[in-house]
């Protein structure tokens, strides 16, 4: 007992030596020269390691074990007060995407379609997405009145929504209903020069098992708590967001609006919904 007691006592006592002495070795840092090397302090209480962070890996999914699946496309409304922290002020999740494809981390799809068969480039990505107005400027010693071209640089708060394309489907090997996402596309509001709207529509894709990687890496900021442990991989894989569907694989391909309007749009969303649930329980009812 007595062994025990002192045992106890050795490692409380080496639990306050170990961080004292990794401090010591910090401040004892030096240059070649001999200057002692200063630390940036940290705006933190604790340390979170993003940047060594991976997505969990998927588990493998085989032909024979699918029974049912059905395509999916919903999307995301960055206004919503469950979408906020989308759109927060300090990093937009849209700019993680667009920086991702300029420093060549990942690669954009053209929206042309969204089966990913198109590269998107980042001088596309770049022209798409930085609007190029003219002004009219007048020369003060000839008098002659030129256009001149100014670059509008783009603002993240013109993203209003996020496209997810994903499969639903019934895993027999693990008896259970799955979803996963096939890809995420921002969608943009576009302006005549007048600053009227046009349209929204995507500006490119993101194949998403190419994104996490990157999303595992990035934290997601939230207005109810300032903790940095939540990455933007887990809100996906965790579904940490609001959504509503606009089409279902169906034979002539067309999406709810082209049929429905108004709330009758989010009345065929909720019955795509329940038709899925549906679908799972009547498996399991088979089953019994």
């Amino acid at each position: 007992m007595r062994t025990v007691k002192v045992f106890g006592c050795l490692l409380a006592a080496l639990s306050l030596i170990v961080p004292f002495s990794l401090i010591a070795q910090e401040d004892n840092m030096m240059t070649e020269s001999g200057q002692k090397i200063k630390s940036q302090p940290r705006d933190a209480i604790y340390k979170t390691n993003l940047g060594e962070r991976m997505p969990l890996a998927h588990n493998h999914v085989q032909e024979r074990d699918v029974l049912w699946e059905k395509r999916i496309w919903r999307e995301i409304d960055v206004k919503e007060l469950r979408n906020h922290h989308f759109s927060y002020e300090k990093r937009h999740f849209v700019s993680i995407l667009f920086d991702a494809v300029i420093k060549g981390d990942i690669t954009a799809y053209s929206a042309v379609d969204d089966e990913f068969t198109q590269i998107f480039s980042s001088k596309e990505l770049n022209a798409t997405i930085n609007r190029c107005d003219t002004i009219q400027i007048t020369d003060e010693v000839t008098g002659m009145v030129r256009d001149v071209p100014v670059m509008d640089e783009f603002n993240p708060n013109a993203v209003t929504r996020f496209r997810i394309k994903e499969v639903t489907y019934f895993d027999s090997k693990l008896s259970r209903m799955n979803t996963r996402i096939l890809g995420i596309a921002p969608i943009m509001n576009r302006y005549d020069n007048s600053g009227n709207f046009i349209a929204s529509a995507p500006v490119c894709w993101f194949y998403y098992d190419e994104l996490r990687p990157v999303l595992a890496k990035e934290a997601m900021f939230s207005s109810n708590s300032d903790t940095k442990n939540l990455t933007w991989d887990d809100v996906f894989e965790s579904r940490i967001f609001a959504s509503y569907i606009t089409k279902e694989s169906n034979v002539r391909d067309v999406r709810l609006q082209d049929v429905y309007s108004g709330v009758d749009i989010l009345h065929e969303s909720d019955k795509i919904k329940e038709g899925i649930r549906n679908y799972e329980a009547d498996l399991f009812s088979e089953g019994n």
